[in-house]
């Protein structure tokens, strides 16, 4: 084997022009499936890095009245809370609002992106801050939400990286808010494009506040506006968590004293922050797997074209003794090269 493995590459110094083709075209086709597989594995098969991500769903609503428009509408802000008081089966419940907010008093104004969230959601997520603390239940109420959470990068693009920062106050759309924690560096919001049709949840946070809905914004019929993940209980199935929600949603349908459909709605949270990206992803890794299979066609005709060309060598080969066995052995030891070579 060693002998034959000096022979390849004695063969392919000499032919460099076909060598370098040949481990050229290996690595564009092996490099575009790499690459490919490398986003669908972060995006579609790697597991979101989030404390037991196997129970942890996006909720939304079915309003029958409106279903042949919008299938599945955001959560209206009374019917979560009607959640979070009445669903045994769900352990835990956080419901989200994305805005864009001002920073002042700390260099230029610089208009931040804002996820209004609810206390439950770090601890839901198993996300602890690499400084300070999260939000307390009772900082989830009007009056008393004037408190944030602030990501790794404005920590250190705007603070300085400062250590003392948890009990500083900012300035934010001209009111003072008190930073009570800085979330890690590894930290990404729980999404990559949509959790509401009409509510934009991007993966760059930089401010977190409580949500502490306003009375305003718990009219039983009021707005569909807000984004929602659940965590299910231990062994307990997503039917079962949607059949539970679906006898509050009916019982909430006739408090309402409307002729109203309203029903639950549950997706796996990973499926749901790929839903957008899912067919295009697959649709290109087949594109490139075509295009990989194109290239070991074409490579196996050349190396079949070379073989031929080299048919007088083989003869001499086997006039000499060598056997078949052999010859098929140098033919392979020169395409593992090859494929070496061009796979490194």
């Amino acid at each position: 084997m060693w002998n034959d493995l000096k022979y390849a590459l004695r063969t392919l110094t000499h032919e460099r022009g076909f060598a370098l083709v040949a481990v050229a075209t290996l690595a564009l086709g092996i490099g575009a499936n790499t690459a490919i597989f490398s986003l669908v594995n972060g995006i579609l098969l790697k597991p979101l890095p989030y404390r037991d991500p196997d129970r942890l769903y996006a909720v939304r609503e079915i309003v029958g009245q409106v279903a042949h428009l919008y299938p599945t509408v955001p959560v209206n802000a009374r019917h979560f809370l009607e959640w979070r008081e009445q669903c045994r089966s769900l352990e835990q419940i956080a419901a989200i609002s994305m805005s864009r907010i001002t920073l002042t008093g700390e260099g230029e104004p610089e208009e931040l992106p804002l996820a209004s969230v609810s206390a439950t959601l770090f601890p839901m997520l198993g996300v602890a801050p690499q400084l300070g603390r999260g939000f307390l239940e009772e900082e989830d109420a009007p009056g008393r939400d004037q408190v944030v959470l602030i990501s790794d990068s404005l920590w250190r693009r705007r603070f300085g990286a400062d250590r003392n920062i948890p009990g500083r106050q900012i300035r934010l759309d001209g009111k003072a808010y008190t930073v009570v924690g800085v979330l890690s560096p590894g930290f990404r919001f729980p999404a990559n494009e949509y959790l509401g049709d009409w509510t934009r949840i991007g993966p760059r946070v930089d401010v977190f506040k409580p949500i502490a809905f306003r009375r305003d914004k718990l009219a039983m019929m009021g707005e569909f506006n807000y984004g929602a993940i659940a965590r299910v209980k231990p062994g307990v199935s997503a039917q079962q968590a949607l059949s539970e929600l679906n006898v509050v949603q009916a019982n909430l349908a006739r408090a309402s004293g409307q002729k109203v459909d309203l029903r639950g709605w549950l997706r796996p949270l990973h499926e749901q922050l790929a839903v957008d990206a899912r067919r295009a992803l697959l649709v290109l890794m087949a594109a490139v797997g075509a295009v990989l299979l194109i290239v070991c066609v074409n490579l196996a005709n050349v190396l079949l074209a070379r073989a031929t060309g080299r048919s007088r060598d083989t003869a001499i080969r086997a006039a000499l003794g060598a056997g078949a066995g052999r010859l098929v052995r140098q033919a392979l030891v020169e395409a593992a090269v090859l494929a070496l070579v061009g796979g490194s």
